[in-house]
């Protein structure tokens, strides 16, 4: 015997005939099916003798399914159910009963309510029982006639997208999977509510928010709004609004007092909601009973006096609406009936939409139909109509007749006054008039696609050679679903955009006739590209410079890659030996700049580089090597000890402080490796006597040097002259350097100062002043200078500003700024850069701070008391006491940000940009949208080509577009140029007959000094690629040089 079963009920909304839907647990022993039992009224519990259900008499049998929907039922009215399992003859007792009451219609269910009409193809005779649809995968609704082939259905709308399927159920009970989805987008909300308040006298208001039963729904954003109007459907139950208040903390106050709303109460009637359809009929030969009308083919009302040619109809349309008008007799015979359909005008509001009414949707050619588009919501400045076979309208209201039978998609296309457009059609069948005396058949159109799935973008080709016609020849229309058409046999179109669209051909012959045939075109969403984040290249070199031979220890592991791994390491030596792996060890023998590169490589192919110099200098060659002091100095000498012995150091000093107005100079005497002797030197007319002044003096190795950002700097002697004497600088300059000047010995007594003029790329011109009223010219003495590049950086780790004032100093103080952020007070040294006014004078400073300082001329007095000075350019160099860390493990001269910028018309089918050096990835830009990137380079000691590619959708590149191409040849300033430390002998005997020495490389020149005495050069130059030789050459008092020294061969 079987056990019994448990059944749970619960209904659904309201329709206009009651609905009730079951389900249950399986029976826990094999069962043939389930009986469900139902009886309207009396007592619950046997006997179930209901026959007043859609679904059929009690029981109704469904087989093994665990749910079913009893239709059909009436809605005032009280049901008992009750469940049993079956096996052949074999029954189980009946479950507990479960009683259902009548519920009541809401007015909020006449507007949230819509018929949804279900179609397919018949499976008679397939062993089929039943069909069942679903929303959302939630049971709607089934029909349980296997001859079926379709099914209309009530539906509350929902807040969401609505995805209809379809499941068959067979004999047995077995059901099938879901159907292939259809989706409905339900409109927006109809109904307006306006809310009205009085303005508060409270202060930080910046918001007034409202709610539907404690749930939140709009809100003002203007804190002096007074008033707002809110969208949102009516609910099937009683709507309590409230309000809120929000102040600028965020903080919101409690709800206001409840509003109650009971929806049951609005009038089912809203102002814009009908149409009325209007009808004339007296057939001779019947009796008429009333009229029946339909909506979309639904029973939307029944008239019982055949005197009424008149119906309102109050309910929702939906996008297409086809009004239908039949009379019937006292047998219910029904006959169709000619009538007119008419939608009040007035202002549309609210969301575009294309809404068609119409009185007929088939019938026999010539078919009339009237169109109206009145019932469009939104500002609808137009309507356009297109017919389906060739002629089209305009306006709210339209009339066509269709000539030929065949079958036609009727469009309406509503726009407003900002160019925006909705558009919805509906489908016209006219079937051949008996009487029509066109001979043949109608043609039938045939569609063949070379295929109907895809990615977008997708193509399909589309032919309709396979219609046929027995009066050719034929036209083809095509309708691509996408508001785009074509002519012709065959034809190709892309489709852009995902989604399920039906595309369709109507084809008509020579006699007028037409047929149309649709096809569906699914297209997808392209997947989504990921895009290969380049890995990091990184590396260390310990040591980064020493003398030669220098073994180098590199290790790349502070390499990275963020969206995989790193699978391999190549090292580039620079000197044309590479190496494998994370780390690696080289031993550099030459004495040269090297670039070493580190090239990864991660597990998707992606590849980045970094580069770094090292640098291995001759054993016995004198590094680049400064020392910054800030010292207080009074008249008397002092020794200062260097910090680190110097092999030929060269001292400058800053000008001093200003705690004493006397006039005054700095003397420097004694220099050696160790130190120096400094003091402070008043003009012979005061007393000599002078406060201790602080002041910055600057020590450096003599020669000509390449500092951390790749820019020059030079220190050197020379012997000055009481008139103005041209000195060559070591470095040929891009533009004039900053010259800082020191008198470094004390062979006279008389104080002494210098001045410059005529500052090239190449010279400059100095002179040194004693006091104005001196009887006697200045004896001999040595003159230190420093030459840099205008410039900013780090220079051996510090942060530095050398640059020049405009032509404003003068014997005021000048307040003058840096442009360089300094992290504290910066060391300062300066020096007049020109003569424009001949008086002897010095420079003083004072409130040297992070960001500014102070500083003036200062002429000594001892011809008159007159010191007003001409303004004069100042010459400075402020170093700052710590540096910024560099942007990259590469050194900053070898480093340089590349800047690209460009044009694209169209960049919708781009997801980024590629730059390349050489057909090697730079950087990307994943941002369609940008016109501009910055890259980081390291400079190569070769031609680099930098190209451009476009991302495309599918992870492609476009072609390669040239965008810029530098060499070292024509940017030798932008690239690692060699040092090179060239020494020498010559016979000191000979020096008083010759200017200086000249060294060529490749017989060009590169390097030359004008002091007999030296002996040693370091200065920078481009290698030759394979082959270089060095000489030098010795130049006369006259300019004229002598031949080649013998010469030594260097193959990088």
């Amino acid at each position: 015997m079987l056990s019994s079963v448990l059944a749970a009920v619960f209904t659904s909304a309201f329709a206009s005939a009651a609905d009730y839907s079951f389900s249950w647990s399986a029976n826990p022993e094999p069962v043939e099916g389930y009986k469900l039992y139902y009886k309207k009224g009396g007592d619950a519990g046997p006997p179930f003798d209901g026959t007043d259900s859609a679904s059929g008499p009690s029981p109704v049998k469904f087989g093994k399914q665990t749910s079913f929907v009893v239709t059909g039922l009436a809605d005032d009215a009280t049901y008992h159910f009750s469940l049993t399992a079956y096996n052949g003859s074999d029954e189980s007792a009946f479950t507990e009963t479960v009683t259902v009451t009548p519920g009541t219609a809401t007015a909020s269910s006449l507007f949230r309510q819509r018929t949804f009409s279900f179609n397919w193809n018949s499976a008679a005779g397939t062993g089929i029982s039943a069909y069942r649809f679903f929303i959302n995968d939630r049971f709607l609704c089934q029909s349980t006639a296997p001859a079926a082939t379709s099914l209309s259905c009530k539906a509350d709308l929902l807040s969401e997208t609505m995805f209809f399927s379809m499941t068959t159920v067979d004999s047995l009970g077995n059901e099938s999977v879901k159907s292939n989805i259809l989706t409905y987008v339900p409109p927006l909300p109809t109904i307006s509510y306006r809310f009205g308040w009085d303005p508060t006298l409270e202060t930080g208001i910046t918001a007034h928010r409202f709610f539907i039963n404690d749930q939140f729904f709009c809100q003002s954003a203007n804190p002096a709004e007074t008033s707002l109007i809110c969208k949102a459907d009516l609910l099937s139950e009683m709507m309590y609004f409230s309000m809120t208040a929000l102040d600028s903390l965020g903080y919101e106050s409690v709800k206001s007092n409840i509003i109650p709303f009971d929806p049951a109460e609005m009038a089912v009637s809203p102002a814009g909601s009908s149409a009325t359809l209007r009808w004339a009929y007296d057939p001779a030969d019947t009796t008429v009973s009333g009229y029946k009308i339909y909506q979309n083919d639904i029973l939307i009302g029944q008239i019982a006096d055949p005197n009424v040619s008149e119906y309102t109809s109050y309910g929702p349309l939906d996008s297409t609406n086809v009004f239908e008008v039949t009379a019937y007799d006292s047998s219910g015979l029904e006959t169709k009936v000619a009538s007119t359909v008419t939608y009040p005008a007035g202002t549309t509001t609210g969301t575009l939409t294309a809404v068609i009414i119409t009185n007929s949707q088939k019938g026999e050619t010539p078919l009339a139909v009237n169109f109206d588009g009145g019932a469009s919501s939104g500002p609808v400045s137009s309507y356009t109509w297109s017919f389906g076979d060739g002629d089209a309208a305009n306006g709210a209201v339209a009339s066509h007749t269709y000539q030929f039978a065949g079958t036609y998609t009727a469009t309406l296309k509503v726009a407003d006054t900002a160019g925006s457009s909705q558009s919805t059609s509906i489908t016209i069948s006219g079937t051949a008039s008996t009487s029509d005396p066109t001979p043949g058949s109608a043609p039938v159109a045939v569609i063949s696609s070379s295929s109907a799935v895809g990615t977008a973008p997708f193509t399909v080709i589309f032919d309709g050679l396979g219609s046929t016609s027995s009066s050719p020849p034929l036209t083809y229309s095509w309708d691509f679903g996408d508001s785009s058409i074509a002519e012709g046999s065959s034809v190709a179109h892309t489709y852009t955009l995902a989604g399920t669209y039906s595309s369709s051909l109507t084809v008509r012959d020579s006699t007028g006739r037409t047929d149309q045939v649709s096809t569906p075109v699914i297209i997808s969403s392209a997947p989504v590209q990921t895009t290969n984040q380049l890995p990091k290249s990184s590396f260390t070199a310990t040591p980064g410079s020493g003398a030669s031979p220098l073994t180098v220890t590199f290790d790349g592991s502070g390499s990275s890659d963020a969206d995989g791994s790193i699978k391999s390491y190549q090292w580039s030596f620079g000197d044309g030996t590479t190496a494998a792996g994370i780390s690696a060890q080289h031993t550099f023998t030459d004495i040269a700049n090297y670039t070493v590169t580190l090239q990864v490589t991660d597990d998707k192919d992606g590849s980045a580089a970094s580069s770094q110099v090292v640098s291995a200098r001759a054993a016995d060659a004198v590094e680049f090597y400064f020392e910054l002091w800030e010292i207080q100095v009074d008249h008397n000498w002092t020794r200062f000890n260097f910090h680190q012995p110097f092999t030929d150091p060269v001292v400058v000093t800053g000008p001093p402080s200003f705690n004493e107005s006397d006039p005054t100079t700095v003397r420097v005497r004694n220099i050696d490796p160790t130190g120096c002797e400094i003091r402070l030197q008043e003009w012979e007319y005061p007393d000599g006597v002078h406060a201790p002044e602080t002041l910055t003096f600057l020590v450096m190795e003599k020669g000509a040097h390449i500092i951390d950002n790749g820019s020059k700097i030079e220190a050197g002697t020379f012997i000055g002259a009481t008139s103005f004497k041209k000195i060559d600088l070591q470095n040929n300059y891009i533009s004039p350097p900053v010259i800082l000047f020191q008198v470094i010995t004390d062979n006279e007594v008389d104080a002494v100062a210098g001045r410059l003029r005529n500052t090239t790329t190449s010279s400059f011109e100095h002179t040194m002043q004693e006091r104005e009223n001196t009887p006697t010219a200045h004896g001999a003495e040595t003159i230190g200078y420093i030459a840099m590049e205008p410039g900013s950086g780090a220079m051996s780790g510090l942060p530095y500003e050398a640059d020049f004032t405009a032509q404003t100093v003068t014997d005021s103080w000048s307040d003058l700024a840096f442009r360089t952020a300094f992290p504290d007070q910066p060391l300062l040294v300066a020096g007049m850069q020109t003569h424009i006014e001949s008086d002897p004078a010095v420079l003083r400073s004072r409130n040297t701070a992070e960001n500014t300082y102070q500083i003036k001329i200062e002429e000594e007095r001892s011809a008159d008391e007159e010191t007003k000075h001409a303004a004069e350019v100042v010459g400075y160099l402020a170093i700052g006491n710590e540096a910024q860390p560099p942007e990259s493990g590469a050194p900053i001269s070898w480093m340089k940000k590349i800047t690209f910028t460009w044009e694209i018309e169209n960049s919708s089918a781009v997801i980024g940009y590629r730059f390349h050096v050489n057909d090697s990835i730079l950087c990307e830009s994943t941002n369609p949208a940008d016109r501009q990137s910055a890259c980081e380079t390291a400079l190569l000691n070769q031609t680099m080509n930098f190209t451009m590619t476009s991302v495309l959708l599918d992870g492609s590149e476009s072609e390669p577009a040239a965008v810029l191409s530098i060499s070292p040849e024509d940017y030798p300033d932008l690239f690692g140029i060699r040092l090179v430390t060239y020494i020498w002998e010559y016979d000191t005997a000979l020096e008083s007959g010759i200017s200086g020495f000249g060294l060529y490389i490749n017989d060009n020149l590169f390097c030359e000094t004008m002091n007999p005495e030296d002996r040693q050069l370091t200065c920078k130059t481009q290698l030759d690629s394979s082959a270089n030789a060095f000489t030098v050459r010795v130049r006369g008092v006259d300019g004229a040089e002598s031949g080649a020294s013998n010469s030594l061969e260097f193959v990088p």
